[in-house]
């Protein structure tokens, strides 16, 4: 469980920190000055709550989230990749930013590849229709989760949910991608998604509640490839 830990706080620690930094590795992308014909959303319900999440609106922005690493297994010998790519909002109304929501999508692999995703990697997590994979904390496993997607959300209470947790009960939830499309922002060409989520969140105490969401954002950052 402590690589698990390790490669959260690592995931996080480059949304908050390094979106406003030039491109590189493991980094956040968070696009200004954006014009579009339609904005990003992402409106939905946790439990009985309703919320909607606007760009531009009280100064939330979308971009993409990626990381990935490389972790020895001392026991086998082995070297275990990982990549993580995605969709995280941020509130810009302080300097350092709030974190509101991400969808993300978690693959490994037995053998290092490139130090990115390449477009088919990419491709094989956004495809039209409906994904049912998502990801669950699994002491068993040797990073200390199982891939797949994760979905997670803060509250108007500040309250953090996941779907990504030990025994989580997902076998009703699913990410159905129905548009996709490429936006060319700040001379960047982001690939877009469109669709509809419905998952089990759970927050530190092991609390659920059915979360569902439409979604019209941006997915990935196709200048890193």
């Amino acid at each position: 469980m402590k690589v698990s830990k390790f490669l959260k706080t690592f995931s996080f620690i480059s949304f908050i920190l390094l979106s406003a930094c030039s491109k590189k590795k493991d980094e956040t992308i968070l696009p200004s000055n954006i014009t579009l014909n339609q904005p990003h959303y992402v409106n939905g319900k946790l439990g009985t709550s309703s919320f909607s999440i606007q760009q531009g609106q009280n100064r939330n922005f979308d971009g993409t989230t990626s990381s990935s690493m490389t972790v020895y297994d001392s026991n086998t010998g082995e070297e275990n990749y990982y990549f993580l790519e995605g969709n995280s909002w941020i509130n810009l109304s302080t300097l350092s930013g709030s974190f509101l929501y991400s969808m993300t999508y978690t693959k490994f692999y037995t053998s290092v590849p490139n130090s990115f995703p390449t477009l088919n990697d990419l491709n094989s997590i956004y495809f039209l229709g409906r994904s049912t994979l998502f990801s669950q904390e699994d002491a068993t496993l040797k990073m200390g989760y199982s891939e797949g997607w994760t979905i997670s959300y803060k509250d108007e209470q500040g309250e953090i949910w996941s779907s990504q947790y030990t025994n989580a009960n997902q076998s009703a939830s699913y990410v159905d991608i129905t548009w996709t499309g490429n936006e060319v922002i700040n001379r960047m060409t982001y690939f877009v998604i469109k669709g509809k989520l419905s998952c089990t969140m759970y927050n530190s105490n092991g609390d659920s509640k059915i979360f569902t969401a439409n979604f019209y954002n941006i997915a990935s950052d196709y200048s890193k490839y």
